[in-house]
């Protein structure tokens, strides 16, 4: 059986907060390791668990990277764009992005095609974090799309 899972209850699992909450959530998360349920996560719900890690609960982008990592590893689970979110735990690590920045760059790079056969993916953004992204490149005007 396919159940999918809600940030409430991922946040619970990563952080064991409440204790009540977290119990259930770790029973769910058990269940699934043991194969008796299959948790669908889509990308949406990776962005917001990472968003309530780093803007609600405060922690640091490191340790919300590290959560989010060990969630994508955790056995019985099903992501959409597990390849997408992987890089963009990497990007939230390693770079001084936002959040949905990072998920944008990462759904680029991994996803995205160039403009040209063989060229780096566009992003459009007036925001120069995504200067030095690796694999892709941004455009701010309609000119840059072409060099």
């Amino acid at each position: 059986m396919r159940v999918y899972l809600d940030t409430s209850v991922i946040v619970r699992f990563l952080t064991g907060e409440p204790p009540e909450s977290a119990a259930a959530a770790r029973d769910l998360f058990a269940a699934a390791a043991q194969a008796q349920v299959e948790l669908f996560v889509p990308a949406v719900i990776v962005v917001e668990t990472g968003f309530v890690l780093l803007r609600v609960l405060g922690l640091e982008r490191g340790a919300a990277a590290a959560l989010l990592a060990s969630l994508l590893e955790c056995p019985g689970l099903a992501f959409d764009q597990r390849d997408v979110l992987w890089r963009m735990v990497e990007v939230l690590r390693d770079r001084p992005v936002p959040l949905v920045d990072a998920y944008l760059a990462a759904f680029a790079a991994v996803r995205g095609v160039g403009p040209e056969p063989g060229g780096m993916p566009v992003v459009a953004s007036f925001d120069g974090h995504f200067d030095g992204l690796p694999g892709i490149r941004r455009a701010a005007a309609a000119q840059d799309l072409m060099r």
